[in-house]
């Protein structure tokens, strides 16, 4: 408490999420500041059950402003709030702050759209995914999970990088699954899947999960990398000619989809070129 009183600006994150089991409703915020003496400084203001009627625009943003000022802050010292990308947080600090969205959510919800969406053109990496995705609940399912070397992982859209992980089990075990599935309708689905172009799948979706984990660090600043993290899976999502015909395509809806749904602002132009270790970089164009 008495530090934080010390302190003249400074970033808060706020996110919000459900239980799953309990259906609790929850609401965290974090404060964080840069001090010379100790680097980036990082802390919880609260991670506590959400009780407020609903989550409104109004409601997230007296939430917000409850935490600070039982800490003696004001909305007056933050600087930026960072936040997921949904239209709620949007319109929770259109007002009297400046938001910016969390880069990690931008990239992990082009993944889960890719996977999860409708008439994009990725309909044979959809239907791969769908059938690996069957497989892991059913061996899940039916105690088979005991006879695996490892555990596997199952999807989840509010778990960031789940579809790797899901992805990366799979591949592990593939070798002992003919003996274990008995199924014949699952040991059909086991017969169809290209175990090549999963690999090349995994290869890809690992791209992603390296931006993610790069992005989240901790202990030093990160807002730098977000631009060229943003142009590097560009430049990875140009369909290579070995590519299957199935990633090629996937590949370009990212392609397509990654410089318009990933939104930057000012301040991620700012932090990349004045950061003295990204003096390498070409110059973007507007479009970029």
């Amino acid at each position: 408490m008495s530090y934080l009183s010390t302190i003249n600006h400074f970033v808060i994150t706020v996110d919000f999420w459900s239980e799953q089991k309990t259906k609790v409703h929850y609401g965290g915020v974090t404060l964080h500041s840069y001090s010379e003496q100790y680097g980036l400084l990082v802390f919880v203001l609260a991670c506590k059950p959400y009780d407020l009627a609903t989550q409104s625009a109004d409601n997230i943003r007296l939430f917000t402003n409850t935490i600070l000022e039982s800490y003696g802050l004001t909305v007056d010292q933050v600087r930026y709030v960072v936040s997921d990308n949904e239209n709620k947080m949007r319109a929770s600090f259109r007002d009297d702050v400046i938001r910016i969205g969390c880069a990690a959510h931008f990239v992990n919800k082009i993944v889960e759209h890719s996977l999860c969406n409708s008439n994009i053109d990725c309909d044979d990496i959809q239907r791969l995914f769908g059938d690996i995705h069957d497989l892991v609940v059913f061996l899940r399912s039916y105690h088979n999970q005991s006879k695996l070397s490892k555990k596997l992982q199952l999807f989840s859209k509010i778990r960031w990088c789940s579809a790797y992980d899901m992805i990366s089990s799979f591949i592990d075990v593939y070798p002992d699954l003919n003996g274990i599935i008995s199924d014949k309708s699952r040991k059909s689905i086991l017969a169809g899947i290209d175990f090549d172009e999963t690999l090349a799948f995994a290869k890809y979706l690992k791209y992603f999960v390296d931006v993610t984990e790069l992005l989240s660090a901790e202990k030093t600043p990160t807002i730098q990398l977000v631009l060229p993290f943003k142009q590097r899976l560009i430049k990875l999502s140009k369909p290579d000619p070995d590519d299957p015909d199935s990633i090629i395509k996937f590949k370009k809806y990212f392609e397509n989809q990654i410089p318009t749904y990933w939104e930057l602002d000012d301040i991620h132009y700012m932090a990349t070129v004045l950061h003295p270790k990204m003096k390498h970089l070409q110059i973007c164009s507007s479009k970029d």
